[in-house]
């Protein structure tokens, strides 16, 4: 347990040292460090709200708008330009807007699209999908889920809050150490799977895990400022 632990705890120094050293994606042309939040309007009117710790760079050309995501999360407001598309690259895979204001979220090796408004087209892995307001889907480089009714918690943050219904308790803490910028250990896979409700400021993030502790049978060890690990009692 002490080696794992231990192991988890250089990865982190180590992952953390990189990133304050090279940065991350020096070269975007629009970034949010952890915690922040920030909106940018494209020299074509559309509107792009950036959730924490995401990069992404606009490539505009005469006949289309490419956005490449390239870490985080990023809801899109999109001007009509019938003659120039509206594209986000992310996680192998393409969301092509047709009027619409939508959010893409890149995970691990993966990528979710939730519509708020109109429809787009999401293709991955050969494959071509629509999906319209009050849906969400998942790809990879290999292929894409089907559509699946959303209720948009995950796009809390827009208003200041993050939102979990009944969400592992894996995801959750993984969410909330992109606002912290910590990183959070679940030792035990039955915790981890954990169904969780909470609700939360984006401000008072820091504060999460000592909320999860007073509804769970949770332990909670802070081996650094920047390293936790949750275990069962």
């Amino acid at each position: 347990m002490r080696n794992a632990v231990g192991a988890g705890l250089a990865i982190a120094i180590i992952g953390g040292s990189g990133r304050l050293v090279m940065g991350s994606h020096p070269f975007a042309d629009h970034r949010t460090r952890t915690g922040e939040r920030s909106t940018v309007i494209l020299a074509d009117g559309s509107k792009i709200e950036l959730s924490t710790s995401t990069a992404l760079k606009v490539d505009f050309s005469n006949d289309l708008r490419r956005i490449r995501l390239l870490e985080g999360e990023a809801w899109f407001q999109v001007a009509k330009d019938m003659a120039r598309p509206f594209v986000v690259e992310a996680a192998g895979g393409r969301t092509t807007a047709l009027g619409t204001a939508f959010a893409v979220a890149v995970g691990n090796k993966n990528a979710t699209v939730s519509v708020t408004e109109h429809l787009v087209n999401v293709a991955s892995g050969g494959a071509v999908r629509r999906v319209s307001k009050g849906q969400g889907i998942r790809y990879d480089r290999k292929g894409i889920g089907a559509p699946v009714a959303s209720d948009h918690t995950s796009l809390a943050w827009r208003d200041g809050r993050l939102a979990f219904v009944n969400l592992p308790l894996g995801d959750v803490v993984a969410e909330v150490d992109r606002w912290t910028g910590g990183h959070t250990i679940v030792l035990d896979k039955s915790l981890a799977a954990h169904p969780v409700t909470l609700t939360i400021g984006i401000e008072d993030a820091g504060d999460a895990l000592h909320r999860l502790a007073s509804t769970l049978p949770v332990r909670i060890t802070r081996l650094t400022s920047a390293l936790t690990v949750l275990q069962s009692n």
